[in-house]
């Protein structure tokens, strides 16, 4: 049964949804002289300062292709002291060739984030694409970065903070006894358009991207500089290979 959410429910999902996704991604254009196997951390903005683990493994060929698992979880530095909000993803990616060193690394990934506030806890389900062309060589690549993330459905859990609210708000028998709680659908979308490179020494590689991001939707909000929403964003990692 499909929920209609009110404005106040949506913008607290886009909120999470915005915190989860943006900056952050666990997909990388490799040179080619790093072997298969990374982890590593990464510190991203977008808008919230992030940090987190990342990694890779080769999995078996198959025909050209050698395929990769990739994981990452992260979490926003100013709540280190007391984590309550996580994004995860898990997914695979691949490099495809296009003519002698250009080519593209394409990544697809689940992605879960869970985020605590006063009006309780929002956790958020979706995928993300992510499209990595350019040019590479042996210690170092550039070019662009395209990340899409679509959220497609969001838990809610209120606070006691919340059932005060609605009970001060509606007289018993007025409406139902509690507000909504459970999964809902959505349809929000993060999209970011920017540029990578990264460079690689011996057993170690460091990776960059940055570039503007865009919210589609019905609130068609892009900037919210008060509480930290900015339309851009980027991150920076270093990975050890194996």
């Amino acid at each position: 049964m499909l929920y209609k959410i009110n404005y106040l429910y949506y913008f607290l999902i886009f909120s999470s949804c915005l915190l989860s996704a943006n900056g952050y991604s666990q997909v990388y254009q490799m040179p080619e002289s790093v072997k298969s196997h990374w982890a590593g951390i990464q510190v991203g903005a977008a808008p919230a300062l992030k940090t987190g683990f990342t990694g890779g493994w080769q999995l078996p060929a198959i025909g050209k292709h050698t395929p990769l698992l990739t994981a990452s979880v992260a979490t926003p530095v100013f709540l280190l002291k007391k984590p309550d909000t996580f994004e995860g993803k898990v997914g695979l990616a691949d490099y495809l060739s296009f003519y002698q060193q250009w080519g593209v690394t394409i990544g697809i990934s689940a992605t879960v984030a869970t985020t605590k506030n006063t009006n309780g806890r929002i956790t958020t389900a979706g995928t993300a694409l992510t499209l990595i062309p350019g040019y590479r060589t042996h210690h170092w690549y550039a070019g662009a970065w395209i990340n899409w993330q679509y959220n497609y459905a969001a838990h809610l859990r209120h606070s006691d903070y919340v059932q005060d609210s609605f009970d001060d708000r509606y007289e018993s028998g007025e409406t139902e006894s509690a507000p909504y709680q459970g999964w809902v659908s959505m349809n929000t979308s993060i999209l970011q358009l920017g540029a990578a490179a990264g460079y690689s020494v011996k057993a170690y590689s460091i990776h960059l991207n940055a570039g503007y991001q865009t919210v589609p939707g019905p609130l068609h909000i892009n900037s919210l500089p008060d509480v930290g929403i900015l339309p851009f964003g980027g991150s920076v990692s270093l990975l050890y290979h194996w």
